[in-house]
C-alpha cells in the first residue's frame, strides 16, 4: 500500500485513520496530488517573469520541487501553495542573485591594480 500525502499524510499502515471519503480508495488521493500539482504548477509559472526564466533556467525545477515538498507536507490549496512556491523561488534566485554579486564584488576588489 502507499500513503496518500495530500489527503491522509499518514503511512498504509496507519490507512485507516485517513478521512471516511478516502479510505481505502489511495488511488482517488494520487489523482488529487496529480491535480493540485498541475494547478499549482500552473498557477505559479504564470508568475515567474520571462527575466527570471532566462536568468535562472532550472526556475521550472525549483517550481516543481517546491510544489512537491508542500504536497508531500499534505498542503491541499493550489493557489496556497502556488504562491508559496513562488516565495521558495524568490529567495532562492535572490540568493543565487546575491551570491554572484558577493563573488563579482570579490573579484573586483582582489583585482590586480594596473
Amino acid at each position: 500500500m502507499m500513503a496518500i500525502t495530500a489527503v491522509c499524510p499518514e503511512t498504509a499502515q496507519n490507512f485507516e485513520s485517513c478521512p471516511e471519503p478516502w479510505r481505502g480508495r489511495p488511488m482517488t488521493g494520487i489523482a488529487r496530488n496529480i491535480e493540485l500539482y498541475n494547478l499549482a504548477y500552473r498557477l505559479a509559472w504564470k508568475h515567474i517573469s520571462e527575466r527570471q526564466k532566462h536568468e535562472y533556467p532550472n526556475v521550472a525545477t525549483f517550481l516543481h520541487d517546491a510544489i512537491r515538498r508542500q504536497l508531500k507536507q499534505g498542503a491541499i490549496e493550489p493557489v496556497f501553495i502556488a504562491a508559496e512556491a513562488l516565495k521558495d523561488i524568490e529567495k532562492l534566485t535572490g540568493q543565487i542573485h546575491s551570491d554572484e554579486g558577493a563573488k563579482r564584488a570579490a573579484r573586483i576588489i582582489n583585482a590586480p591594480r594596473r
